[in-house]
């Protein structure tokens, strides 16, 4: 009979340190975020490469149209306010998230800020030249 108590409460110490390391809600939201978030910005960023390779070792108006295509939709998936505002969200619940997350999305949001600034700040330039 003791081997079953004791059986039983370990059982249940165990049980309790494994949902102690259960990731939480907002934990497996951010880590879906960032796998998404990564996974698009390394595609664009490995097609965005290759167009401005090409572009450079192959001058042509294709390439070059295609170079400034691709460096288009990276610059507007780096500066999306949609993920912008997800990662500054997520970072609300700080409390919730591993110190690694945090910094991630720390340093995602930080970074698609600001190329969202020089963004809008680039095709502030192009419209003021082509308008005037």
């Amino acid at each position: 009979m003791d081997r079953r108590k004791l059986f039983s409460a370990l059982l249940l110490l165990v049980l309790v340190e494994v949902r102690a390391f259960a990731a939480s809600p907002i934990q497996e939201r951010a880590d879906r975020f960032l796998a998404l978030a990564n996974a698009g910005y390394q595609a664009l960023f490995r097609v965005s490469s290759e167009a401005q390779w090409n572009a450079m070792t192959d001058v042509t108006p294709e390439h070059d149209a295609a170079a400034e295509a691709t460096g288009k939709a990276y610059a507007a998936f780096n500066g999306n306010p949609a993920i912008i505002k997800e990662a500054r969200e997520l970072l609300t619940h700080q409390k919730e998230l591993n110190e690694r997350t945090v910094r991630q999305l720390t340093d995602a949001a930080g970074i698609m800020a600001v190329q969202a600034d020089a963004l809008d700040k680039s095709y502030l330039r192009l419209w003021l030249r082509n308008s005037g």
